[in-house]
């Protein structure tokens, strides 16, 4: 992981979300550029009722960057000259396409983003925006919620629904965790009782174990009525500091689990990181392993 790029939008998650990005980018020797994005989408719907002011010479911007160089700062104290920092301001008409558009230019590995506040991460994590930048997004999105206080992760939840994809997830979430040693718990949690088949946790567990070159990895197959609930209940107990999960556009865990109303009763989702993956980063990711395999055999 070389290339880490944080949005921040000056809000008290946004300096959590900083808190974290700061602490990898230390850890992994990784650039870390920080943006600001202004949206002006107003001005361009309705610009004879919404006041402008210029960016003259840039001077708006220009302080942006100086607001995030402080912040920066602040919260990377004695870790601040150890990493290689860039900030950007940008003005868009679309914040979700600024930010995507951004991670591409910067070759971005990781994005880290903070939810919004006390009572908004269903929100955040449904709204058009978030929702955008998650399956759009060429690398992988950790979103920092309001509760969050940043510690190494010891513990990681992959939450999975054992398809395809999640070997190629798993291939990338073990470069990561080798950086912390962490262990990674690879739940699957089965509503239907009748179609719930040990064998196939069991070849699952199989293939990945084979194709994994991870000591840490460790399975927990449950059964129950209420994912939102047993997810939560196990997040808790076993003292968890990072839940990750592919994202489906049309399928999946992640989906699944955020369009139950229950969600907003999960107190583990307004306390851990939720880091994803879309299946377009992870076949980009997958094309780039096999090439550069190739090119280390000619």
């Amino acid at each position: 992981m070389k290339n880490i790029l944080l949005a921040n939008d000056f809000s008290d998650t946004s300096e959590l979300a900083l808190k974290y990005a700061v602490e990898i980018s230390a850890r992994l020797k990784a650039k870390l550029t920080v943006i600001h994005i202004h949206d002006i989408s107003a001005l361009i719907t309705n610009p004879t009722e919404i006041p402008y002011f210029p960016n003259t010479n840039g001077e708006y911007l220009e302080a942006q960057k100086k607001k995030m160089n402080e912040q920066f700062l602040f919260v990377a104290g004695e870790k601040a000259n150890q990493i290689d920092i860039y900030f950007d301001a940008i003005e868009h008409t679309s914040v979700s396409m600024a930010i995507v558009e951004k991670t591409e230019e910067c070759k971005s590995d990781l994005l880290v983003m903070g939810a919004h506040g006390k009572g908004k991460l269903q929100e955040f994590l449904l709204g058009s925006n978030t929702k955008s930048v998650i399956k759009d997004c060429q690398c992988a999105v950790l979103v920092v919620p309001f509760g969050a206080r940043f510690s190494i992760p010891e513990k990681i939840v992959f939450a999975s629904d054992l398809g395809d994809d999640n070997f190629e997830a798993l291939h990338v979430l073990t470069k990561f965790a080798k950086n912390f040693n962490s262990k990674i718990i690879i739940l699957h949690i089965s509503t239907d009782y009748e179609s719930f088949s040990l064998n196939k946790m069991n070849d699952f567990k199989k293939q990945l174990s084979s194709e994994m070159n991870y000591k840490n990895l460790n399975f927990e197959f449950l059964l129950s009525n209420d994912i939102n609930e047993r997810l939560d209940e196990f997040i808790r107990d076993n003292n968890v500091q990072l839940i990750t999960m592919v994202e489906h556009e049309n399928k999946g865990f992640f989906k699944r689990l955020f369009q139950s109303d229950h969600v907003k009763n999960m107190i583990s989702l307004s306390e851990i990181p939720i880091l994803c993956y879309n299946q377009k980063y992870l076949v980009k990711s997958s094309f780039e392993e096999a090439e550069a395999k190739i090119n280390l055999n000619k």
